[in-house]
């Protein structure tokens, strides 16, 4: 304990040398089971008077202890002006496989500890100051750098790109085997009623059901998503679209047209086009079609704070739709009634005036 003690004081001279003021620090220190003499701590500062510059104290951790690992540095004492998130609280191990984390001088203040290897996270604070944990033998006399984080934050699920090289406006399909958690780039639509020539889009809300299709207007070049849960065996249907996890050629589209008893059609271009009994059409994998049967004719019923458009049905066929780069071809879309023609990033009205 004197070279706590001894630590504390000089810990202070040192600030106090900087003609800094701390508030609440703590200290943590590490026991051996069955070792005298072991205990190292280091200074957890969470705030500051007068203005402190720096994010760290460079003081060097003493071996044999425990320390802030930063930046691939071992400091003693850790000064910042921010409660720090997801700082690694590292150790040196000595010739045991049991220890102890010792706080004390809380001032106050609460941390929360996870512990990377057991998955559990807990608080310290003065009532529950002491935290008792093993090591596997292959790790004595190790410096072990990825156990502990303080202030523990889940970090943000990674964004997968699930589509890049899109035209902003453009409507496009998508059928996923995980469900979608969280996206940027897009609104997301269901397709099941259709009018005179028109079909119908009805917004859909996240989180998006895995292997569910749906049709997705482009708000950014790509589509970046958080995916989550586990992926679904098959891609499913929902109102008139049916997804798909393989790629289609236009024996397959003919295919489904007569299993289905009904014409087949696909999304190019903001437009639906008939496909089976033609020529050379094709659907990427991760894609959805139309089966023409399963519309509901039916205006779709006006709802508080769900956005309903349309887009038509054309009578001429493309070939490869939605694999033909239609960058430059101009597009038509209906919103609220009215018609758009989409070329590039920009929209017109029917008058060619640009729409903002």
């Amino acid at each position: 304990m004197k070279k706590i003690a001894l630590f504390i004081c000089m810990a202070c001279v040192a600030l106090g040398m900087s003609a800094q003021t701390i508030t609440g620090s703590s200290l943590i220190t590490l026991k051996s089971a069955g070792v005298a003499d072991k205990e190292v701590g280091f200074l957890l500062s969470t705030s500051f008077s007068n203005g402190w510059d720096n994010t760290w104290d460079a003081t060097p951790a003493q071996a044999g202890g425990i320390y802030v690992y930063y930046q691939q540095g071992k400091y003693s004492m850790w000064a910042s002006n921010e409660y720090s998130k997801n700082l690694a609280l590292a150790f040196d191990a000595n010739d045991n496989t049991a220890y102890t984390l010792k706080f004390s001088s809380f001032q106050g203040q609460t941390y929360k500890i996870k512990d990377l290897v057991a998955n559990a996270e807990f608080e310290v604070n003065a009532s529950t100051p002491d935290y008792e944990f093993t090591i596997d033998a292959s790790l004595k006399n190790q410096s072990i750098l990825d156990r502990f984080v303080i202030n523990y934050e889940e970090p943000a699920p990674a964004c997968t790109t699930v589509r890049n090289n899109l035209v902003v406006n453009r409507y496009y399909t998508i059928c996923l085997p995980q469900a979608v958690a969280s996206a940027n780039g897009a609104s997301f639509w269901d397709m099941s009623k259709r009018g005179e020539g028109v079909a119908y889009l009805e917004e859909a809300e996240l989180p998006l059901v895995a292997g569910r299709p749906y049709i997705f207007q482009a708000e950014a070049e790509e589509l970046c998503v958080t995916l989550s849960g586990d992926p679904v065996n098959g891609a499913g249907s929902f109102g008139a679209l049916v997804g798909t996890f393989a790629t289609m050629d236009q024996n397959d589209l003919d295919y489904e047209a007569n299993y289905r008893s009904s014409d087949i059609y696909l999304l190019f271009n903001n437009e639906l086009w008939k496909v089976n009994d033609q020529n050379d059409n094709s659907l990427a994998a991760n894609r959805a079609y139309i089966v023409y049967n399963n519309f509901v004719v039916e205006n779709p019923a006006p709802a508080p704070g769900r956005r309903v458009r349309a887009i038509p049905m054309a009578n001429n066929v493309p070939t490869a739709v939605e694999n033909i780069n239609a960058a430059e071809a101009p597009a038509k879309t209906i919103i609220d009634g009215k018609m758009y023609i989409i070329r590039g990033e920009q929209m017109y009205d029917a008058t060619g005036r640009m729409v903002k």
